[in-house]
């Protein structure tokens, strides 16, 4: 008999692709496809996962850098696709014929071992979502490309076992950096993304006292940087008393992070 787990590896995570592999003893999946589908393939048997083997792709909204490779994979391996119906139609419009499996905002999907629901986000795209994973009592929330917090958000974040939460940008670095100023107030804005101080502020509401990881996503590469995101959100809960979260950047073109929920390691090699 398979041990049972549930396992996560970030294979990018910023604006120039975004895609993360989960699997368990009988499930694997991709949340996001943002990569050229020769990386992901790549990617994929580095790790000793045959793409045949894929059983979705879960899409949070339908930006080039989530959904790149979608058709392609989908396609190529008849792997269905994951998402909203407005999502759906948007991706479709985007990268052509998919197999879609439609998963309302706000519902529930039982998909081999694996619990899916979805969740509100924040942003300016078609039906964005997040997605909280369930394999026994192992939780894993994907919560990224939001510009604000939702009620509905913070439950599944308070669940997770490993929360992927974007933490984008630096307010200091965004004010006085390059970018045109309709640029910043898009990033600012409910419908952009969060900031280093807004992801820590969701971290120490929602903290219930039980064992986290957080992996710190979606950074920008001129409005943030790894230490200063990771310094920012670790402070922060230390100076609301939050104990017990361990913090790491997940990089953004490369893979990066491992966790499983099987191992009292939090950065170990996916199986």
């Amino acid at each position: 008999m398979k041990k049972s787990y549930l396992a996560a590896k970030s294979l990018a995570s910023g604006s120039s692709g975004n895609a993360y592999l989960l699997q368990s003893s009988q499930t694997t999946v991709l949340i996001d496809c943002g990569l050229p589908a020769r990386t992901i393939e790549g990617c994929l048997k580095l790790r000793g996962v045959d793409p045949r083997s894929l059983q979705a792709i879960l899409v949070t909204h339908e930006h080039t850098d989530h959904i790149q490779s979608v058709g392609t994979m989908s396609r190529r391996y008849s792997v269905p696709v994951v998402a909203n119906a407005a999502t759906i139609e948007a991706v479709r419009a985007q990268v052509g014929e998919i197999d879609p499996l439609v998963l309302a905002t706000g519902d529930c999907l039982a998909l081999g071992d694996l619990d899916i629901a979805s969740f509100p986000t924040s942003h300016d795209s078609a039906e964005p979502v997040g997605y909280l994973i369930t394999r026994g009592e192992a939780r894993l929330c994907v919560l990224t490309d939001t510009g604000t917090t939702l009620p509905q958000q913070k439950e599944p974040v308070s669940l997770a076992d490993l929360v992927i939460v974007e933490s984008n940008h630096d307010h200091d670095l965004l004010t006085a950096g390059p970018y045109s100023e309709l640029l910043k107030d898009r990033i600012r804005s409910e419908r952009g993304h969060l900031s280093n101080v807004q992801a820590a502020r969701l971290l120490a509401e929602t903290h219930n006292s039980h064992p986290q990881t957080v992996w710190l996503a979606h950074l920008s590469a001129v409005n943030n940087n790894p230490t200063r995101a990771r310094r920012t959100v670790s402070g922060f809960l230390v100076s609301e008393g939050v104990k017990g979260v361990k913090v790491k950047v997940a990089l953004r073109d490369q893979p990066s992070l491992s966790w499983r929920s099987d191992n009292t390691g939090w950065q170990l090699p996916l199986l």
